[in-house]
């Protein structure tokens, strides 16, 4: 195994010294939030190349603000203390929770921090599906501007995020929800500790008990958070009641293609797994939307 063993320990007091020691060191750098995820790569010989490890916790990215048009939450907020905010306990938002509530074990959890957990970019991981479910932005900050990219778009495959030279993960913006929406979050996995076999993210916009708009996500099919567009059309004008699952769940065998097949299941065992999650997600979402 190649060894990691990095030269330089960087703490920049502002955002443009954070961008210019990433863009000094380019691929050689890498930025550290709680560690997880480095230990992670690390021991699987992902970072033998990598020379200069930057920590942003002075620039104070450790803050969930509640704004007029945007839930921001700041890259460096831990997995645990997004968990207590009080701003995912209502429905609309609830999805995150729940997404957050699988995440084990608690030594990790009070770790990990949500720029992590999103520039990782690994298909697995729980909080991205709920994120991309809700519409979330990942907002980039680099050398020369600061710019917001959805996190379908920013997530380009496994372990490569959209960031160009010096740029690094600021915050994620979740778009303010109206209060007709509803959602929720499951997942399976072959022990409580571990990563995701497949999991699952639904929004849904329900007026009247009608539904209106409907955002599913699978995670660990692909290489990437999967937009299911078509599972989401079948919900669409169809009463927020178990009688509309069934027509979602007919068009995952085309949506969901050919999943991934790995040591933890095979490509039809986690088509299966999704039928199963995708029912027991929306049940949850049209329970907490007044279905």
């Amino acid at each position: 195994m190649s060894e990691f063993s990095p030269k330089h320990y960087f703490r920049p007091e502002t955002a443009s010294e954070a961008s210019q020691t990433l863009a000094r060191y380019k691929d050689r750098s890498i930025v550290i939030g709680g560690g997880t995820v480095i230990y992670e790569l690390a021991q699987r010989g992902l970072l033998s190349d990598v020379e200069a490890l930057v920590d942003l916790t002075r620039l104070s990215l450790d803050q969930v603000k509640d704004g007029e048009k945007f839930l921001s939450i700041g890259a460096n907020v831990s997995l645990s203390y997004l968990q207590e905010s009080a701003a995912l306990r209502e429905g609309r938002l609830a999805c995150i929770g729940d997404a957050l509530k699988e995440i084990r074990p608690i030594q990790v959890k009070n770790l990990a921090t949500v720029g992590g957990a999103v520039s990782s970019c690994i298909p697995f991981f729980d909080l991205p599906v709920a994120l991309a479910s809700v519409g979330a932005n990942v907002e980039l900050n680099g050398p020369h501007a600061v710019r917001s990219v959805p996190i379908l778009e920013f997530q380009r495959d496994f372990l490569q995020p959209d960031l160009r030279e010096g740029e690094f993960v600021s915050a994620v913006l979740i778009p303010r929800q109206m209060a007709s929406r509803a959602s929720a979050f499951s997942k399976f996995a072959l022990t409580g500790d571990d990563w995701a076999t497949v999991n699952c993210a639904c929004s849904l916009e329900i007026a009247k008990g009608i539904i209106r708009e409907a955002r599913i996500v699978f995670g660990a099919i692909a290489s990437k958070p999967l937009l299911a567009e078509r599972c989401g059309a079948a919900l669409m004008n169809r009463r927020a009641e178990a009688a509309a699952i069934p027509k979602a769940i007919e068009t995952l065998d085309g949506e969901l293609g050919e999943p991934i097949s790995d040591h933890r299941a095979s490509s039809s065992y986690r088509k299966r797994v999704a039928k199963l999650l995708l029912q027991t997600t929306l049940e949850r979402a049209f329970e907490r939307g007044g279905g």
